[in-house]
């Protein structure tokens, strides 16, 4: 999967005082036209920043694109303004306004990148004098999932979560969501490539843990043992899910390396890394799984959405308010806003704003009359947004609809959800019992939707299996039509929407988040 959208962190600017922008390498630098910017992806802490002594007020924003950029600033702690810049709009620079001496300009911006959308974005302060700077330390945050290389004692991702080599890896409740290694045992380790010590001397390394009992000391070395950093004891927490932060100095030459963590002793879980002063390499792992179809399964049909826009030759963009039978609050548009591929994934994306007659737009699209199938294994890699009154979907209608209508058609629901449950929903829908469905937290009940998942449905002429992450969650007996499911065998189409509201979600409230987005990095199709 291509590069995503980045939030970019900055540091502060204080007009016609200092000017902490990021920039090069360099401890002190004269201000130059373009201070670039350093592209960090949201929750990788800090990079280095230097001081400036601008010779006026005047700071300017810059974007070099035919995408866009949106630049997100506060003046002294006051309430935050948002820019959209593009280059090609005419919008490309921005000067902030009304600044006097000693004013406080904190920004970050928020970039498109890939498929030809950004490629830069900086400030201007108006040249002066040179001005001496100082730098500010960084830390290197490395999530302990995203190893670059790992040993684990035992076959297989115990937790069926993020990756799918043998390290055990499951969703956490820690601050900030995501995974943690889970479960460690002696004699397993991690390694992170390509840590930055910018200079000879001490740094703090600390580690998140959380362990049932005490007992578990992590080692750790640079490359590959041949510079030992000594070892840190993991103290009892509670739980595997009751978090603390353990640290200790250690004294490293300058240069850049490999970390190595070793576990011994007692098994502990490790949700992050962090070395206070150091910059981090890329230690993340590819996004996309491998396209090797599961055993038994040939691969018919798939959208990897990595062009520059949706294939007409596959999908359908439907365009309406009828409000889809359920009271919807949408109206679904067949514009870029609510639908686009753009860094390798499609993207649907439900807004608040006066369309059509509605307050809400949104995007749905189908293979109707383009592709559909009878049987099969038919899953997606999706990103979801929660909040009330959002209903992000992936599903199937029969092709019968047009002429029988619902619910004589049939539908397959392969992943809904609504508003903030933990948990996904799978069902069927049919004329004699119009519904069978079950619902799926994930294997400690608690689904995070704030990371991908691969949802699924295997389809023959016995049954339906709905499956996430490899897990199996329900099973609907079909064999010979059997209670009335005669309409499962017949061929059927997909569907991708997200709805706003309805008789299930029912409206969004003032905490639910504009625009949202329902992301899918691929969909495939297989068959025996």
């Amino acid at each position: 999967m291509k590069m995503k959208t980045l939030n970019i962190l900055l540091a502060s600017i204080v007009a016609a005082g200092t000017l902490a922008a990021c920039g090069d390498n360099s401890p002190s630098q004269t201000p130059s036209a373009q201070a670039p910017v350093y592209l960090a992806q949201t929750g990788t802490a800090g990079s280095a920043s230097y001081g400036y002594n601008p010779a006026s007020t005047s700071i300017q924003f810059y974007v070099n694109s035919a995408a866009w950029a949106d630049l997100h600033y506060t003046v002294n702690g006051g309430g935050q303004n948002n820019v959209r810049m593009t280059a090609s709009g005419g919008n490309n620079t921005y000067t902030v306004p009304n600044l006097k001496s000693g004013d406080v300009v904190r920004y970050f911006f928020t970039v498109a990148s890939g498929n030809g959308a950004l490629d830069t974005a900086w400030l201007q302060a108006t040249t002066g004098a040179s001005g001496g700077g100082t730098t500010v330390a960084s830390t290197c945050t490395l999530q302990a999932e995203n190893y670059s290389n790992a040993f684990d004692t035992t076959a297989g991702n115990t937790g069926n979560q993020y990756r799918t080599d043998n390290v055990d890896i499951e969703a956490t409740t820690d601050a900030g969501g995501g995974y943690n290694v889970a479960w460690t045992a002696n004699g397993e380790w991690l390694a992170h490539n390509n840590i930055t010590f910018p200079t000879t001397g001490a740094y703090t390394l600390a580690y998140r843990v959380a362990a049932p009992s005490a007992g578990g000391v992590i080692s750790a070395d640079l490359n590959a043992g041949t510079i030992p950093l000594g070892t840190t004891a993991v103290p009892a927490t509670g739980g595997w899910q009751n978090w603390t932060t353990v640290q200790r100095t250690i004294n490293v030459n300058a240069g850049t390396y490999n970390l190595g963590t070793f576990v011994s002793n007692a098994g502990f879980n490790l949700n992050w890394i962090s070395i206070a002063g150091a910059s981090c390499g890329t230690t993340t792992p590819p996004t996309t799984p491998p396209t090797t179809p599961p055993s038994g399964w040939t691969l018919a049909w798939a959208d990897e959405f990595n062009g520059s826009a949706l294939d007409g030759s596959k999908w359908n963009i439907e365009v309406n308010g009828n409000g889809g039978g359920n009271n919807e609050l949408q109206y679904y548009t067949a514009r870029p806003e609510n639908i686009r591929v753009t860094g390798g994934e499609l993207v649907i994306e439900a807004r608040k704003e006066a369309y059509n007659g509605k307050q809400y737009t949104s995007g749905r699209i189908t293979t109707q009359n383009k592709a559909s199938w009878q049987y099969g294994r038919m899953e997606a890699r999706m990103k979801i947004p929660t909040g009330k009154g959002t209903w992000p979907a992936f599903w199937m209608l029969g092709n019968s609809i047009a002429t029988v209508g619902w619910p004589a058609s049939g539908e397959i629901d392969i992943m809904e959800h609504v508003n903030s449950e933990a948990m996904t929903h799978g069902t069927i829908h049919w004329s004699d019992a119009n519904n069978n469905y079950a619902n799926y937290g994930g294997p400690s009940g608690n689904l995070d939707f704030g990371q991908y998942h691969v949802y699924a449905v295997e389809w023959d002429a016995s049954a339906i299996r709905w499956y996430v992450d490899g897990n199996k969650f329900h099973e609907v007996n079909i064999a010979g039509g059997v209670n009335g499911t005669s309409e499962f065998h017949a061929p059927y189409f997909l569907l991708f929407n997200l709805a706003v509201g309805g008789n299930w979600p029912g409206s969004p409230d003032g905490a639910t988040v504009f625009p949202n987005q329902m992301k899918v990095d691929w969909v495939r199709v297989y068959r025996k």
